[in-house]
């Protein structure tokens, strides 16, 4: 990739891994022009901790393999 990635494109990201990896009630908050810290707030909710932890790792990698690094995880 050249360049750091967009926005959009790790919203869209997030959305469809969070989607293959069967979370359910996502919910993605616009930010823009609200807040200088950031553009979106993704929030979806799994089955179980196992789920949602996998989930999380699964998503710290696939942001880092497009050069998104210094993710932070909540929940």
């Amino acid at each position: 990739m050249h360049g750091p990635a967009s926005p959009e494109l790790i919203r869209s990201l997030i959305e469809r891994t969070l989607d293959a990896d069967k979370a359910f009630d996502i919910e993605t908050i616009d930010l823009r022009g609200i807040t200088p810290l950031s553009d979106y707030m993704i929030i979806a909710s799994g089955s179980s901790s196992r789920q949602v932890v996998s989930m999380a790792e699964k998503l710290r990698d696939r942001l880092a393999a497009i050069g998104v690094r210094d993710v932070r995880i909540e929940g």
